[in-house]
């Protein structure tokens, strides 16, 4: 996964430019939140000599016709991708946009935000130690301080932390295949945290003012600028595991990893030992250990080759573990996995891979026994949608409930 990320990096760089849009890490408080996340910039232009239109969550044009600026030329405009990371008070951020066929990078500092109402209409931009004023055209929302917790889309202020789950605990992180941002630990970090009834407190810091997303009863989540600390309660009580993530509000959840104590000792369940069940029937805040006991396939629709569907082995133990809003998570499968659907037979999960050649569509199904426990997962493979290749892996699951 590490070497698939690693050559697909190098493709995406290769003859671009990286224009980096930065703030201080800190940031006063005090001043106008800019944007929370990249989502708010889809639909909207800044104009500074360069005119940059953000056509989605992702994808952008680049145009500018006066020579003789520290900014590269491009008329006609070309194509870019792009994402956001603000600091942790949303007054400053790192907006990196990424050029066709550019190899110079330009970095800009961005702050001052200015406001009308809830929308950001212009900021100031720095590079080679000169300020240029920033025009926003269409409606750039800011970010929205939750009122004691909950206020942002499908947010709610959580209850207080069971008692069951306060205390202190020494947790390792297993970091997972997505590219860290600043501020996630390295793999296999030691980190001491203590659990209050409304705080998370380590490395000298303390968060206040859990949420519970879409109603999820077994999360609270503590907001820590572009990093969600995600606090799992286990089914049966006690501490699950800390997760370490990306807003839900992104059009596209990272997932860093998580903090747990797998043997148990912890005082929690640890990692993967426990399951919990959300209101549309799909698996949340929590996750299992399997033992891969059983092969079927693989078998392609029509006749032909076998596409590459993602392999698990005979004997094979693999770890998978659910994000709050149901996302199938594994450091053993290809990435994340998006819920689809989900009944008392079996859940579905869903990952479209556009820059394989040809593009990939591959779908996970996990069939369930009466008690609603896992007892198999079926990979399906698709390409040009017309191939179809699927293997089926039956496993061997504990998991008390």
């Amino acid at each position: 996964m590490k070497a698939y990320l690693k050559q697909l990096g190098a493709i995406l760089t290769a003859g671009i430019l990286t224009l980096a849009i930065s703030g201080c890490g800190g940031g006063d408080s005090s001043a106008p939140a800019g944007p929370a996340a990249a989502s708010a910039f889809a639909g909207t232009s800044i104009s500074f000599n360069p005119t940059v239109n953000f056509l989605t969550a992702s994808t952008l044009t680049y145009f500018n016709d006066e020579a003789g600026t520290p900014f590269p030329a491009a008329n006609p405009a070309i194509n870019g991708t792009y994402t956001y990371t603000p600091n942790a008070t949303f007054t400053a951020g790192t907006l990196t946009l990424t050029l066709d066929g550019v190899g110079s990078p330009l970095v800009l500092e961005i702050s001052n935000f200015r406001r009308s109402g809830a929308n950001v209409t212009g900021f100031t931009a720095r590079s080679g130690g000169q300020s240029y004023p920033v025009s926003v055209t269409g409606s750039l929302a800011a970010y929205q301080p939750p009122a004691d917790g909950g206020g942002g889309s499908g947010e709610s202020r959580a209850p207080d932390i069971p008692a069951g789950m306060q205390g202190t605990y020494e947790l390792t992180f297993h970091i997972s295949d997505t590219s860290p941002i600043t501020g996630v630990p390295a793999d296999g970090t030691v980190t001491t945290f203590t659990i209050g009834a409304r705080t998370l407190s380590f490395d000298g810091r303390t968060l206040t003012n859990p949420i519970h997303y879409n109603d999820n009863p077994f999360e609270w989540i503590f907001k820590d600028g572009n990093i969600w600390w995600a606090v799992s309660e286990a089914v049966n009580g006690g501490l699950n595991e800390i997760n370490v993530q990306g807003p839900y509000s992104a059009p596209s959840i990272a997932f860093y990893g998580q903090y747990n104590d797998r043997d148990g000792s912890g005082g929690g369940d640890g990692g993967y030992n426990s399951l919990g069940i959300g209101q549309n029937g799909g698996y949340v805040g929590g996750g299992f250990n399997a033992t891969v006991t059983g092969v079927t396939g693989p078998d392609t629709l029509p006749d032909g080759a076998h596409l590459a569907v993602q392999e698990l082995t005979m004997g094979q133990t693999i770890n998978i573990s659910f994000s709050n809003n149901g996302d199938l998570l594994s450091p053993d499968l290809f990435g994340v996995f998006n819920f689809s659907n989900s009944n008392a037979a079996s859940s579905t999960y869903l990952q479209i891979r556009p820059t394989d050649t040809p593009a990939v569509s591959d779908t996970i199904t996990i069939a369930k026994d009466g008690n609603e426990l896992p007892v198999s997962l079926t990979i399906y493979s698709v390409r040009t949608g017309t191939r179809t290749t699927q293997v089926t892996y039956t496993l061997d699951v504990e998991i008390p409930r």
